[in-house]
């Protein structure tokens, strides 16, 4: 009997995750897709899942369910800095400039120290920054989403 890549057992790797990221690698996206397609029937939230699929959308010129995928990807707890930097490549390529830094500066942000948001004296998750950001911008249009201290941020090379 040969290994089933649904079931996450193909190439001796038990991990689905793992197995898709290897089928993925090695050019077997049909058969990834159908494993981050499981992963996330059984776990709609997995982070990790949802960013593997939106890049391997991405890849195979899919730039609706990568943009989906990408955006569950950063709007999870465990979303990953690299999330965003990602995100920011798919904007870019779908002609989304301001987005697209927008994304990769709090990819960066977050890495090296996470935004603060417009107006608060406290740390916030990109999500909480965004929200607040939102109504902000709302009241103040042309106000930069999120306002990185100079010092810190010229001295950690984000924005340079």
């Amino acid at each position: 009997m040969s290994p089933d890549p649904q079931s996450g057992e193909a190439s001796g790797v038990s991990d689905p995750l793992a197995t898709a990221m290897a089928l993925h690698q090695q050019g077997h996206r049909a058969q990834a897709r159908g494993i981050y397609r499981a992963i996330l029937a059984t776990d709609p939230a997995n982070a990790a899942a949802h960013h593997f699929l939106g890049l391997l959308e991405h890849d195979s010129g899919n730039p609706t369910p990568a943009l989906e995928h990408l955006q569950r990807a950063v709007q999870s707890e465990a979303a990953e800095a690299f999330y965003w930097v990602n995100l920011g490549n798919l904007l870019k390529d779908l002609q989304r400039p301001q987005e697209a830094e927008e994304a990769e500066l709090l990819g960066a942000a977050i890495l090296n120290n996470p935004p603060r948001c417009i107006g608060s004296s406290r740390t916030l998750s990109p999500l909480d920054c965004s929200g607040l950001n939102q109504r902000r911008l709302k009241d103040n249009p042309g106000t930069p989403l999120h306002q990185h201290e100079p010092a810190a941020a010229s001295q950690r090379g984000v924005g340079a």
